[in-house]
C-alpha cells in the first residue's frame, strides 16, 4: 500500500501482509508469511524491511492465544533470518508511530518505523487502534 504524503512507513509506502490463503494460520506459517512479506518489500522499494508482528496487544498488555502466537511467530521468524528486523507483539501505533513506540515499547528495534505489517489472522478489524 502506497499513502500519499504520509510519514509513516518507508515515506507511506507499506507491505500489509496478511494471511489470504490461510484464514488463521498457525505461528510456523505467520512467521513464513513475515519472511516472504519481508523479501517482497525488497523487492519493491528495494529498502530494507522492518517488520511488525501486529497483535491488539503490546509486549503482554493482554495475553491469549492469539497473542502467544504472535509472540511465537516472532521468535520463529528471528530464528530463521537473524539478520530482518523484526518485533512484535506490537499494537499498529506501536509499530508506525514513534512518540507511541517510545511510549509503549522503548526497546522495540523498530522505533515505531515499521513498514511490513504482519496481520495474525484475517479478521483485521480490532488491530487499527
Amino acid at each position: 500500500m502506497v499513502v500519499p504524503d504520509c510519514k509513516y512507513g518507508e515515506n507511506g509506502t507499506f507491505i500489509f501482509a496478511d494471511s489470504g490463503l490461510n484464514e488463521n494460520p498457525d505461528a510456523e506459517s505467520l512467521a513464513e508469511i513475515a519472511i516472504s512479506s519481508s523479501k517482497s518489500f525488497w523487492q519493491l522499494v528495494e529498502k530494507d524491511p522492518k517488520v511488525a508482528m501486529l497483535s491488539y496487544s503490546t509486549y503482554g498488555s493482554a495475553k491469549s492465544p492469539l497473542t502467544e502466537k504472535v509472540i511465537e511467530a516472532t521468535k520463529l521468524v528471528k530464528q530463521k533470518d537473524s539478520t530482518l528486523l523484526v518485533d512484535g507483539e506490537l499494537q499498529l501505533d506501536s509499530a508506525i508511530v514513534p512518540e507511541v513506540a517510545a511510549f509503549k515499547a522503548p526497546d522495540s528495534p523498530l522505533k515505531g518505523e515499521a513498514n511490513v505489517l504482519v496481520f495474525p489472522n484475517l479478521d483485521t478489524r480490532k488491530y487499527w487502534l
